[in-house]
């Protein structure tokens, strides 16, 4: 009776046996595996919409020159297809503004100078930016249209950003530019 009493008392201790600490551990492994994942999602998101919010900001700072120009500069035309501007800016150079092979370029033709060093476009939007579809149209070019008497351009730009292989993003922005300089005749007409 001795002999079995102490056999018993040695299967009744306390502890885990070796399978109850492998399933805790693979449990444990799972739940470490998809929280990590989570995170690292996370974080990939994170990143790509600081690049997305970044090249945005590109495009926003390149309509805003344009503009810009626009606004303080003089005799305002543009081609009959509407991808492309011509105005004369505030240093008396013509500066040419088009849409081409997907995006926004910028031409100075100094006529003060005979270097060439303006006859090239250049352009202003990065590379991850892709105009697929963008127009210039001018109203009131002469001044007779009622009620204005100033130039107005509308400036539509239809695009995509690519940040990368799977994130892309389709933009439309439209904006009506009007010039600041008026002829002193135009205020007493």
């Amino acid at each position: 009776m001795t002999l079995e009493k102490k056999q018993n008392n040695t299967n009744n201790e306390s502890g885990f046996t070796l399978i109850e600490m492998l399933v805790s551990i693979a449990l444990f492994s799972i739940v470490i595996v998809v929280v990590m994942g989570s995170i690292l999602t996370i974080v990939d998101v994170n990143r790509k919409s600081q690049s997305l919010t970044v090249v945005m900001n590109d495009l926003n700072f390149v309509l805003e020159s344009v503009t810009r120009t626009i606004k303080t500069g003089d005799n305002l035309t543009t081609n009959t297809d509407g991808d492309q501007v011509q105005v004369t800016n505030q240093d008396n150079n013509i500066v040419i503004y088009k849409f081409e092979d997907g995006a926004i370029k910028r031409k100075f033709d100094d006529t003060t100078t005979s270097s060439d060093d303006g006859d090239e476009f250049i352009d202003l939007t990065s590379d991850q930016i892709v105009i697929t579809d963008a127009s210039f149209i001018l109203f009131n070019a002469d001044g007779t249209e009622s009620g204005s008497k100033q130039p107005r351009l509308l400036i539509a730009v239809e695009g995509q950003v690519d940040i990368s292989n799977n994130i892309s993003s389709v933009f439309k922005i439209q904006t009506t530019v009007s010039q600041r300089n008026l002829d002193d005749q135009d205020l007493y007409d």
